[in-house]
């Protein structure tokens, strides 16, 4: 039995990058599962009427955000423009995202280690089909319970109060318009904001799978009935 567990070994022995590697992904994995909160309390009102919802997927250069059109009442935009008709979401890392901090050891942390996440969030007057000039704009329906759904993942990505409330909204950025809010979950490699971006639309019950998916330029063919917006 020792000589089998010795030769089983033999490998990880001669090949210590075996471990460094498991110890890269198992150990942060390890650490999202314990400390990350799990989903907040969100309360919605009821969507009204039966009409199709439209949702569209952006992508600007290596980043993809999600845009609605907001129901009446929903106050999901931004301070100061909380009833406007379209809502953008995004996610990212905190420091890279946020702060831009493109220091290398900012860089290392935000790809390999867990880091704190926010959560971007735009008022617009207008249908994100103006942006299709500048960016990759792609559009599809969905029905009303693909849209509560879709509004109940993208809230549940706020560290959100005891009371289901959005934290308060971090001092405006430069360079942003929307503004920024702590996010709930970790940010990692595996887990990359273009990966968020999916996944949400996953968590509407979308046929739609984030997996091995890091880049912007990875999102579109993952995109099932959505239809490019020239």
């Amino acid at each position: 039995m020792r000589r089998v567990l010795s030769l089983l070994a033999a490998p990880f022995r001669r090949r210590r990058w075996i471990w460094w590697l498991l110890a890269l992904l198992v150990l942060p994995w390890a650490w999202i599962e314990l400390f990350d909160d799990p989903p907040g309390r969100v309360d919605l009102p009821d969507l009204p009427g039966t009409r199709p919802w439209p949702v569209w997927v952006v992508r600007r250069s290596h980043h993809t955000s999600i845009f609605v059109e907001q129901p009446s009442g929903f106050g999901l935009g931004q301070p100061k423009a909380p009833d406007a008709p379209y809502v953008e979401y995004a996610w990212g890392d905190r420091r890279f995202y946020m702060e831009s901090n493109f220091w290398p050891h900012a860089l290392f942390a935000a790809a390999l280690l867990p880091s704190s996440s926010v959560c971007y969030v735009r008022s617009w007057s207008q249908s994100p089909a103006v942006l299709a000039s500048s960016a990759e704009v792609y559009h599809r329906d969905l029905t009303l319970g693909e849209m509560r759904a879709l509004l109940l993942t993208l809230e549940q990505a706020f560290d959100r109060t005891e009371y289901g409330e959005r934290p308060e909204a971090f001092e405006p950025v430069d360079g942003y318009r929307g503004r920024f809010y702590p996010g709930r979950a970790s940010y990692i490699f595996w887990s990359s904001c273009n990966a968020w971006t999916l996944n949400r639309l996953r968590d509407a019950n979308l046929d739609i799978s984030a997996l091995g998916v890091i880049l912007a330029s990875q999102v579109p063919d993952r995109l099932p009935g959505f239809k490019p917006v020239k």
